[in-house]
């Protein structure tokens, strides 16, 4: 991992990703972001803005998160950035076990200590949201043990997600991959852990209908957790 400071810029990166393309995204993130720039637009609001950028066999997704105005510049100049955030539970998701978006680079704009706008760089994942996938019956017992686990290996280790949609859980080749780790959290009680857990099961199962006959198989394989 190669780190590199200096008082208007911090960038983090994975040595194995290095590469022309990589190095430009670091030098200029923001020329990649516009018209032109990025091979596909995932989103544009004011919270985030998501691109494809395609480089040879290079797939990155960039992700720069945006200040809504001024006063939420200042109250996160202080705080962690986003995508330092994103960094470090993207690792720690891969350290139990779960995939997720391989993170390749991170940068902070500074001003000295204080932070400014910031930008997260993952590989891309070919993948289809898990909700179209279980509607394919051949592969469903597979997908559905395989989001029991991601639920499973959330809960014994006090993270959440904090967005659990279907979409954000691909299925790509023989994997299913967690996506979208901006409110994700690891928590230092337990009472905290298991009401974010509750949390994200109810969210990820209100992806489904309650007269859907997936639902009541989801309903029963994903841990429960009693009152």
């Amino acid at each position: 991992m190669i780190t590199r400071s200096h008082f208007t810029k911090r960038t983090v990166y994975h040595e194995q990703y290095n590469s022309p393309l990589l190095q430009s995204i670091l030098s200029a993130p923001d020329a990649y972001l516009i018209d032109g720039g990025y091979e596909e637009l995932y989103k544009h609001d004011r919270t985030t803005t998501v691109v494809l950028v395609v480089g040879g066999i290079q797939k990155f997704v960039i992700k720069r998160y945006n200040t809504k105005n001024l006063w939420h510049a200042m109250r996160r100049a202080v705080r962690s950035t986003r995508a330092a955030v994103c960094w470090r539970l993207a690792h720690r998701f891969m350290d139990i076990g779960i995939t997720t978006a391989r993170p390749v680079a991170m940068i902070e704009n500074r001003f000295g200590p204080l932070r400014g706008r910031s930008y997260y760089i993952a590989e891309h994942v070919n993948g289809i949201p898990c909700m179209d996938a279980l509607n394919d019956n051949e592969n469903a017992e597979y997908i559905i043990d395989g989001i029991k686990r991601i639920f499973s290996s959330m809960r014994a280790h006090r993270l959440s997600h904090g967005d659990m949609k279907a979409t954000n859980i691909l299925v790509g080749g023989n994997q299913l991959v967690v996506l979208d780790l901006d409110a994700a959290k690891e928590h230092r009680t337990e009472f905290r852990a298991v009401r974010a857990y509750r949390r994200d099961r109810s969210r990820f199962l209100r992806n489904w209908s309650a007269h859907s006959s997936l639902y009541p198989r989801l309903e029963a394989e994903i841990p429960n957790l009693a009152d």
